[in-house]
């Protein structure tokens, strides 16, 4: 495994989500590379503090503002040919 493979399966290995082959290799290019290891550490030291941090209940009046709200902004209106403005 190289670096570019690593990266882009860190998250998926962090969270889990790996088959046990792919974890297999993982852990194998951790064990001998020193700049994933920090970058491992870093990614699982993330979602500590990102699971950390506390839920907030979001009261049902909320949803119902802003439906609302959006529902008054003014529409765009799409041309003839069915392609809108961007």
């Amino acid at each position: 495994m190289n670096h570019k493979e690593f990266y882009e399966k860190l998250s998926a290995y962090v969270s889990g989500d790996l088959s046990e082959k792919e974890s297999a290799k993982m852990k194998v290019h951790l064990e001998s590379c020193n700049n994933c290891k920090k970058e491992y550490a870093a990614m699982g030291k993330m979602v500590k503090l990102l699971q950390a941090i506390p839920k907030v209940e979001t009261p049902p009046e909320t949803y119902d503002s802003l439906i609302r709200r959006i529902s008054s902004l003014p529409q765009e209106k799409t041309p003839e040919f069915g392609f809108r403005k961007i």
